[in-house]
């Protein structure tokens, strides 16, 4: 009985032990309850003291309607989605970076990570955005750390008033999507207009390119379009026509959009999938040449499904599903393609 008994508290201690790296979300990692930064540990760079020098940001700002791109991240992968953010938008960014460094060893990271939320702890950070009045589009990016945005980023958006201003939060993560972090910041800066977010896998994050500037051309910011164009390698939009109405997308440049638009003019069937989207198939199959594995659909995303080679609208959430790959925006319209009947007949057409 003493072996038995020290047999199971061995098992247990390993099984505890798992499942603690498991949901650690605090990396990013590919667990369903991880975040979205790698599993492997941290650099120590870039768990405290990421690289540059970003402790402030100037009062003047290159971008179109005063954007500032703020993110918390320790292994890269958030950072990553903030860099390609200031790419198509331009603006300034900001790491939000506390004052004590994390630990290096991975373990201790997340166990300070665990303890820190438990105590609803509000680290103190190293710099401060000067001039916060200077912006009118704030992005708000964090790993999903234990279910929940890292205690430096409740820091952060208790430190600023940020009312009158347009909020847009973005976060990585291994399944939990934003996990509630949305509604979060919505209840800590109620006089913010919180817009749309996107939440990318970690495990994703280095593939999703495509994806994230789909998302920022659906936004619709003032001067956005021609910096989401650019990175994208020039805008393409098309209208869906159908009775009683018609939507406008904009789509990415890739192969699989490409390999739409060389066969429109097409009037093509839409049916209703899963409660969740409108799905067309093309006279040919829509390539996947060059897409991500897989990626997390948001409402309003054109995307394709690359084992059924099919066109999707989506009009509802649907988890992260593998061989889906991203194509564009619907920027208008979306409520009368979310209501369109079973079988109905659409026209898809090039107008830009």
């Amino acid at each position: 009985m003493k072996k038995t008994g020290k047999l199971i508290s061995i098992v247990t201690a390993a099984i505890f032990a798992a499942m603690l790296l498991i949901s650690c979300g605090a990396l990013e990692a590919k667990p369903p309850q991880a975040d979205g930064e790698r599993t492997t540990a941290p650099d120590a760079a870039e768990a405290s003291a990421p690289d540059g020098p970003m402790e402030t940001v100037p009062v003047e700002t290159s971008a179109p309607s005063g954007i500032l791109t703020v993110y918390f991240s320790c292994t890269g992968n958030t950072e990553t989605i903030a860099g390609w953010i200031q790419e198509a938008l331009g603006g300034d960014l900001f790491q939000i970076r506390t004052a004590d460094a994390y630990p290096e060893d991975y373990d201790e990271l997340l166990e300070t990570a665990r303890q820190e939320q438990e105590a609803g702890a509000r680290p103190a950070l190293s710099g401060r955005v000067e001039h916060m009045e200077a912006y009118d589009t704030v992005f708000i990016g964090y790993p999903i750390w234990w279910a929940d945005m890292p205690m430096a980023v409740y820091t952060f958006l208790e430190e600023y008033d940020l009312s009158g201003k347009t909020v847009i939060p973005f976060c990585t993560h291994g399944s939990s999507g934003f996990s509630g972090t949305q509604e979060a910041i919505a209840a800590l800066q109620p006089g913010a207009e919180l817009r749309e977010g996107i939440a990318v896998r970690g495990g994703q994050a280095a593939d999703s390119r495509e994806e994230v500037i789909g998302w920022l051309a659906g936004l619709g910011l003032e001067g956005a379009a021609a910096g989401t164009a650019a990175a994208s390698g020039g805008e393409i939009r098309v209208r869906f026509s159908f009775d009683g109405g018609e939507a406008a997308a904009v789509l990415n440049d890739t192969p699989t959009v490409q390999s739409l638009l060389a066969q429109l003019p097409a009037t093509v069937t839409m049916s209703d999938y899963a409660g969740a989207e409108k799905i067309a198939y093309f006279a040919e199959a829509l390539t996947d040449e060059g897409a991500p594995e897989g990626y997390d659909p948001q409402i309003g995303d054109v995307a394709c499904y690359g084992p059924w080679g099919n066109m999707a609208v989506f009009y509802n959430d649907q988890p992260y599903a593998e061989g889906l790959c991203p194509m564009g925006k619907i920027e208008s319209g979306m409520d009368l393609l979310a209501a369109l009947p079973e079988d109905a007949s659409v026209t898809v057409e090039r107008i830009g």
